[in-house]
């Protein structure tokens, strides 16, 4: 069986919703070109289903399970903090918050022009009262990213009543308590 069979194979079962035959499947991959494969294949379904909230949990075991084919994809992580950071998971255990900083984290050291997870980065060090670390996350964010809308709406958002202030010094300052 050639590789796209492979692959085809393992999408229909995963779209059937077969998840233990798809997990069994994946021994069929044998070779580091095959592994990647299968591991693109898991983080794409695994990625779909983070949005799906009856489907996290599937969401995450195939993202772990990607991640275990090929550790250097920085989308896997990055689809495992956007998995962490969710309303249901942060509710579920506040270590899901720390969890999902690592992820982002691991993604921009597999990738150091990924401003998508600078961003992320930035939005959770932001809610998690952590203003330094998120001015850091999202200035790399910007530069990588100029013109990316969401990185634009959240710049507007900051200009509203300051929450984060960026003095001349160009270091940010919790201005949270100051009013």
């Amino acid at each position: 069986m050639d590789l796209k069979e492979k692959t085809d194979n393992l999408r229909e079962l995963l779209r059937e919703t077969e998840v233990k035959d798809a997990l069994d499947f994946l021994s069929e991959f044998k070779t580091d070109e095959e592994k990647k494969e299968a591991s693109r294949v898991l983080g794409e379904v695994g990625a779909a289903l983070c949005y799906a909230t009856p489907f996290k949990s599937l969401a995450e075991v195939l993202l772990w399970k990607a991640v275990t084919l090929d550790d250097k994809n920085a989308r896997h992580f990055f689809n495992l903090g956007v998995l962490y950071t969710s309303p249901e998971k942060v509710r579920e255990d506040e270590k899901n918050t720390k969890l999902s900083i690592r992820c982002y984290k691991k993604a921009v050291k597999l990738n150091p022009e990924y401003p998508e997870a600078y961003y992320n980065l930035s939005l959770v060090y932001f809610f998690c009262g952590r203003p330094k670390e998120a001015y850091e996350n999202f200035k790399r964010a910007k530069e990588l990213a100029p013109e990316d809308p969401r990185i634009l709406r959240f710049q507007e958002y900051l200009k509203g009543p300051p929450i984060i202030d960026v003095e001349d010094n160009d270091k940010p300052r919790n201005t949270r308590n100051k009013r």
